[in-house]
């Protein structure tokens, strides 16, 4: 394919490769975004947002000082909303204030506007202002939104319903005869789009050209003078729109904005350049607004995973306002249009429910429904395959559109002009080594079970020794002896059978009456690590041995620990991850002169500290490397 490619590129026109011309300047620090353009006697604008997903505005109190650079919906007199329709019957319309009015319907939503000679007095002045606000009932989940008595976004609709739709038709007799049918529900978080630059606009009034004059971070320049023009009253000739450099746009920045509107007439009313920039906060709470996708599907297919028909609702949270020009609906448009794919079935039937609710209104992002269609049909794929017993890869590639069936119309009337995708599945086969990666991925599975079972171990350690107390621990070979450490109080260290192996043993329950005391005993190959006690780390900060516990076998009186040199082992370099996380948080504890249980040290021993907490670290850091062989032969024990 790749060569295929390369056959038919040129050195010139459609197809040639071309050196970017932008990345000079802009690595040089010359480039010129909104926030770099400086006029004479530029003002920033800051605006108050609302604090609440849905509430009813009682009013806005502006302090006496600042209301000459203070402004409200009130005062945006001949300024219209933002009003997008869609031509399909039964969409319902929104008005979009600039700035809130009546109510505010999602958090971040603006409500005045605040002018001043930099940004952070125009700040200032926005945290003098109170609004007065009664929350209501917020509509945030789609389910609860469509169901009868739940709050209202917008009143006079009478439901939360944009839209409601349905795209395909009769699913036949497939629900009685089809011999395989999956069902699955998925769901998409909400996402903000985050672009590393934000949103920007800065305007005047040119008197010389009679004209207002708006730079924009904008991908559509001139959509954005039509969309001004309706909602100011201007004539189009009288508005100029210029984008500088831009940055990332994804889709947010295709849309007419409202601090686009209010900087505009602002800059009108005030006869001097005004600026809004963006900042990080606003745009991750007003800007959450793309991606919020519900999906219930139901596939239909036969004993080989052949799909047959497909039954899907697709519900959308859309957010509080309809975004001109694209709409609330062009989101589950296309998605009701995409969901098929380039996959080949007989019947279909989609219902697409756009929902209004208490969030930032919905933004074309980055393939306008494609992610989340692609997500839902191909995990539908891959459930597919596991119930017919058969790899997803195969039953993908045999589900696609055939090179030998192009030219291609699919199921909502998609046209595919070539192509041979089934050759992109194998290919990726080949090159993932899905076989390899199926054993490397049962071998992990083992690994993680048995972790998990350490892990399930661990937490179920009891009661811990005092420090400084003789503790007694015996095993077949005979008694071995220690104390607890003096500054991490829960560890024992002890000696293995006389073979100078300090271990570090946590004593899970101990004999009544002494808590100081515990047994140990070892059984060998016939070991059943039952309950594990520790991480062994030696005195001299070495790998050690660990030690574990049968409970299987304990009575009230008394617990037996089970220690075995060399199986043990294995749980003990499993664990040296997490003892490398707890050495580390005890040197850092260490370092800014406070013990393990929250004792001030003497400065004079910071440096013997500094020694025993880095050698730990190094002890601990020698264990890596045999993790993985460890947990492997810790599966094959367990």
């Amino acid at each position: 394919m790749a060569n295929e490619l390369t056959g038919i590129m040129s050195d010139s026109g459609i197809g040639a490769r071309v050196k970017r011309k932008e990345d000079e300047r802009h690595l040089h620090g010359r480039g010129r975004f909104v926030s770099d353009i400086l006029l004479p006697n530029l003002h920033e604008v800051a605006f108050l947002r609302s604090p609440l997903a849905h509430g009813r505005i009682r009013g806005i109190e502006v302090p006496d000082d600042l209301k000459s650079r203070v402004y409200t919906a009130a005062d945006l007199d001949g300024v219209a909303p933002i009003r997008a329709v869609a031509t399909v019957p039964g969409f319902k319309a929104s008005d979009y204030p600039p700035l809130a009015t009546g109510k505010v319907r999602y958090a971040g939503e603006a409500m005045a506007m605040c002018v001043a000679k930099t940004r952070a007095e125009a700040e200032d002045m926005v945290d003098l202002i109170r609004p007065d606000l009664e929350e209501l009932p917020a509509v945030c989940d789609v389910d609860a939104a469509v169901q009868a008595g739940s709050a209202l976004v917008h009143e006079d609709w009478g439901d939360n319903l944009f839209l409601d739709t349905v795209v395909g038709g009769d699913l036949g007799d497939l629900e009685q005869t089809a011999p395989v049918i999956v069902e699955r529900e998925y769901k998409m978080a909400r996402q903000v789009m985050n672009p590393m630059e934000g949103k920007a606009v800065l305007a005047h009034w040119d008197d010389t050209a009679s004209q207002l004059i708006v730079y924009t971070s904008t991908q559509v320049p001139h959509s954005i003078r039509s969309g001004l023009s309706m909602c100011l009253g201007l004539p189009e000739e009288k508005i100029r729109v210029i984008a500088p450099d831009v940055g990332g746009g994804f889709g947010y920045k295709c849309v007419l904005q409202p601090e686009e509107i209010c900087v505009a007439w602002l800059a009108m009313k005030r006869r001097h350049p005004v600026r809004w920039v963006e900042d990080r906060r606003e745009h991750l709470t007003a800007g959450a607004n793309t991606r919020e996708h519900y999906y219930k599907v139901k596939a239909y297919a036969d004993e080989r995973g052949k799909l047959l028909g497909l039954d899907a609702t697709v519900t959308i949270s859309v957010g509080a306002y309809s975004v001109w020009p694209f709409t609330a609906v062009i989101e589950a448009g296309q998605a009701g249009g995409n969901l098929p794919g380039p996959y080949v079935f007989d019947k279909y039937r989609c219902r697409t429910v756009s929902v209004a609710t208490n969030k930032p209104p919905f933004t074309p992002y980055r393939g306008v429904a494609r992610p989340g269609v692609c997500f839902a049909m191909d995990l539908t794929i891959d459930a597919v395959a596991r119930e017919v017993g058969r790899e997803p890869h195969e039953v993908r590639a045999e589900n696609l559109v055939q090179p030998e069936q192009m030219p291609f119309m699919n199921i909502t009337n998609k046209y595919y002009d070539s192509g041979d995708f089934p050759a992109g599945v194998h290919e990726a086969v080949e090159k993932i080594d899905v076989a390899g990666v199926r054993d490397s991925r049962a071998v992990l599975i083992a690994r993680c079970r048995a972790l998990e079972r350490v892990q399930k171990l661990l937490a179920s350690a009891g009661p811990q020794p005092q420090p400084g107390h003789d503790v007694r621990v015996t095993d077949a070979r005979g008694l071995l002896t220690g104390r607890t450490d003096e500054h991490v109080g829960e560890l024992v260290t002890v000696d293995v059978a006389g073979g100078g192996d300090g271990v570090a043993v946590p004593v899970s329950r101990c004999r009544a009456g002494d808590p100081a005391h515990g047994l140990a005993r070892a059984s060998g190959q016939d070991l059943d690590i039952a309950g594990l006690l520790g991480i062994g780390i030696r005195s001299d900060a070495d790998v050690g041995v660990a030690v574990a516990v049968d409970v299987s076998g304990s009575t009230d009186r008394e617990t037996e620990l089970v220690a075995d040199r060399g199986a043990l082992r294995l749980v003990d370099e499993v664990l040296t991850l997490l003892c490398e996380g707890r050495c580390r948080a005890q040197q850092q504890r260490e370092r800014h002169g406070v013990g393990v249980h929250g004792n001030l040290r003497d400065p004079r021993e910071e440096e013997r500290v500094q020694d025993r907490a880095s050698a730990r670290v190094r002890g601990a850091r020698l264990c890596q490397g045999r993790v993985v062989g460890a947990l492997d032969a810790l599966c094959a024990a367990l």
